[in-house]
């Protein structure tokens, strides 16, 4: 059956439905005209919620789960909104968008702990009733997915697995960890990375605030951000680069060390921050006033533009602004062991 004809009988189906007073009869009659595939193909002009009332018979039913669901949002914001969940991951497995929201206000319900949950948090919500998320890891086509307000606790690696997503808005959801390896891994097709006014949560690897714990830590990140970055649309926006996110060391981490910020030395460069010298991308640890503050040297993510290229000159000009930052820690491409940055003080302080 060509397109025509069936955009044709699409047409004669939908006023035969909205005339016929037992679908099922309609269903017999469409039965002997269709293939699975074909009806497929009709309900795939159909919000799922037309879907779902159509699934009368069982070659409707198969033709429901091989339709690929036109992109209208499926909100779970309550248990009701659940429970209808979990059907429809089972009756229409290509549905592509999905919302998942604080099912339970006052705490009255949460959806399960998973991997290293936040503990403190878990133990405070013990006694609820929980629900379990993995059932969206059904919906393999999904290309759209909203997580606001959500009571996750924790990594779920196999719920949030959706190879075909392009757009991710991650909002309020302060104990849901994530790392930027793993979106990258799980969202190879991401397109649109929505962030909130807080961002990701600093739980996440890579949220605003987030918190090294190692100096380490920091060269493969950068260049997984780096790989995002190459991605088109970018995900993330300049307002959020400029500020790299608020990263830094953590004061828990073995590098970290005290010292004494009241003989006004420069702090030890423990914040991040994104560079960008016109087209070229580069990183470098920081002290925590990016405005006025000191910079380490550049580590590249990128090879210097070619003099000869019509970005050289912006290149050049952005560099010079940026090298200014470059003088107290010339020469650390990462912050400074204790001992070394005492030595730099030392020397300071012999200047003056």
């Amino acid at each position: 059956m060509t397109m025509l004809m069936l955009t044709m009988f699409l047409h004669h189906l939908l006023r035969r439905a909205r005339e016929a007073k037992n679908i099922m009869h309609l269903a017999g009659d469409t039965a002997e005209q269709l293939s699975v595939d074909e009806v497929a193909i009709i309900f795939g002009f159909l919000p799922h919620q037309d879907i779902m009332r159509a699934r009368v018979c069982s070659m409707w039913r198969d033709a429901a789960k091989k339709t690929i669901v036109p992109p209208s949002d499926f909100v779970v914001d309550s248990v009701r909104s659940y429970n209808a969940m979990r059907v429809i991951a089972a009756a229409l497995p290509n549905l592509q968008q999905l919302s998942i929201y604080d099912i339970g206000r006052g705490l009255k319900y949460k959806y399960i702990d998973e991997e290293d949950p936040d503990e403190g948090w878990a133990r405070y919500t013990a006694h609820v009733p929980t629900y379990d998320i993995n059932v969206i890891s059904n919906f393999r086509k999904l290309s759209g997915l909203v997580i606001y307000k959500a009571t996750l606790n924790g990594r779920y690696p196999s719920s949030f697995h959706f190879p075909n997503l392009q757009s991710l808005a991650i909002t309020y959801c302060l104990n849901l960890k994530w790392d930027l390896d793993i979106m990258s891994a799980s969202f190879p097709l991401l397109k649109e990375l929505k962030l909130s006014s807080l961002g990701l949560p600093r739980t996440v690897c890579g949220g605003v605030g987030y918190a090294f714990h190692s100096i380490s830590d920091v060269p493969s990140f950068m260049n997984t951000v780096y790989l995002l970055l190459q991605r088109t649309p970018k995900p993330f926006t300049e307002f959020w680069l400029s500020c790299a996110f608020d990263w830094r060391l953590s004061k828990d981490s073995p590098d970290w060390y005290e010292y004494d910020n009241r003989k006004g030395y420069p702090q030890p460069p423990f914040g991040l921050q994104i560079i960008r010298a016109g087209s070229r991308l580069g990183w470098s640890w920081c002290t925590f006033n990016r405005t006025n503050g000191h910079s380490c040297e550049i580590n590249w993510l990128d090879p210097e533009p070619n003099s000869e290229s019509s970005d050289y000159g912006a290149y050049t000009k952005d560099l010079q602004l940026v090298y200014q930052r470059i003088s107290f820690f010339r020469g650390y491409h990462e912050p400074p062991t204790a001992e070394q940055y005492r030595r730099l003080c030392d020397g300071l302080e012999q200047m003056d």
